[in-house]
């Protein structure tokens, strides 16, 4: 025990969860972050369960499983956050069962997220940015407050988020993080070749998404493919599909099309160029 205090010390991790080994419940449908959050909080010594949406988070409780804290993001299929915290705090209601910290962590940035979040019964709202690699710290500090229930979410200490892209900027296909791309490598260890292969294959599923919905005059779809890879991107560097991708949430989100579909193709360029980064990353560090 005291070996691993010594090395949570140096890594910048308290040991305040080795006392007593708390259970999170992470609630997201991207495997990129969600295998990212797993590997921050087995890193804590938290035990983690996870749910691909609100729905399945649900029949998880009602199966009479428990959780010390729930990580829920807002924008999921079948069932998102929102709707997901409301009927966890009817239940709780209901039932007289102890009220659970939600936390709420999402890659809106619009004016106010935040208020909707703490007002469907959550406790506390979190960017998504604040899952890279680089803000570890600023996270842990904030989960162990969480979960002993000393806090308090307008101290809530999380790094500024950057400023949102304007729709008509220019874009550096090659515009890439190598210092998070690291991080993340050495955060998911051996499992990191196999991240990087769900996440080329859930961003070409994305591309798919946004590419349909401009062909078909649906900017609801365009904007749902486009929502989760802005956000995953970023957490392996990859800056240009990352602002691209947000430009296209933020023409679509006010159902411009036009604007969008110029954009297509400096996304997929992009993404072909972040590719071929990724697996000549993977070939060189040998995995």
């Amino acid at each position: 025990m005291m070996q691993k205090e010594q090395e949570q010390r140096q890594n910048g991790v308290s040991s305040f969860y080795d006392e007593n080994q708390k259970t999170v419940l992470v609630v997201e449908d991207d495997r990129t972050h969600r295998n990212l959050m797993e590997e921050i909080l087995k890193e804590c010594a938290f035990e983690v369960d996870a749910a691909e949406n609100g729905a399945v988070a649900l029949a998880k409780l009602e199966a009479g499983l428990t959780f010390d804290l729930i990580l829920m993001d807002w924008d999921m299929p079948e069932m998102n956050g929102l709707e997901a915290t409301r009927l966890i705090r009817a239940r709780e209601v209901q039932q007289g069962l102890r009220h659970t910290p939600v936390i709420a962590f999402t890659s809106n940035r619009n004016h106010g997220d935040r208020e909707q979040c703490l007002a469907a019964g959550m406790d506390a709202y979190l960017p998504k940015d604040v899952w890279l690699p680089k803000w570890r710290s600023v996270l842990i500090d904030n989960l162990q407050g969480l979960v002993a229930g000393d806090f308090n979410v307008s101290d809530f200490s999380m790094p500024k988020a950057e400023p949102l892209n304007e729709p008509g900027k220019s874009f550096n296909l090659d515009a890439f993080d190598l210092q998070t791309l690291e991080q993340s490598a050495a955060l998911l260890k051996e499992e990191f070749p196999i991240a990087i292969e769900e996440y080329l294959e859930d961003a070409s599923a994305y591309i798919r998404d946004i590419r349909e919905g401009l062909e078909n005059g649906d900017p609801e779809k365009a904007a749902r493919g486009s929502h989760p890879l802005k956000s995953n991107s970023k957490s392996f560097g990859l800056t240009a599909v990352s602002e691209i991708a947000e430009a296209i949430n933020t023409n679509t989100r006010k159902g411009d099309l036009e604007s969008t579909k110029t954009l297509l193709p400096r996304l997929e360029e992009a993404f072909k160029r972040a590719e071929k980064k990724l697996r000549e990353t993977i070939e060189y560090a040998g995995y």
